[in-house]
């Protein structure tokens, strides 16, 4: 009875291992630089890196350099604010150059008020 109940617990811990592992897959990209944040806007993934940021829109297969405007490639911090295209306003804090906005998921990128400054970490608080 002991070596029965022993054998099925047993078997129950295997097959529960298995079941809630999690299971991690490598992405194509982005190469060449250190990821800082990654955040998500509507169904687009972003991540800063010391390249720029960049945008998937395909759960991360592939990753595309979205920079136009953006006059300060080492983006440390990103953050998603209401009131955009898509939901949301993008936020990209650089080490160096202040916060710059993208209102059209990535594509385009201003500069914000807060220049000359390094920026590590972003947060938004209502609008």
């Amino acid at each position: 009875m002991t070596r029965a109940f022993l054998l099925c617990w047993c078997a129950i811990g295997i097959f529960c291992a298995g079941v809630t592992s999690a299971q991690w897959v490598q992405t194509n990209g982005p190469y060449g630089g250190d990821v800082y944040a990654i955040t998500a806007l509507g169904t687009n993934l972003f991540c800063s890196t010391n390249r720029g940021v960049f945008r998937s829109m395909d759960n991360g297969a592939i990753w595309t350099e979205v920079n136009s405007g953006l006059t300060d490639p080492n983006v440390q911090a990103l953050a998603v604010g209401p009131n955009g295209i898509g939901g949301g306003n993008l936020l990209a804090g650089t080490y160096g150059s202040g916060v710059f906005l993208s209102t059209d998921n990535g594509t385009n990128w201003s500069a914000t008020g807060l220049t000359n400054k390094i920026v590590r970490a972003l947060a938004v608080s209502g609008t």
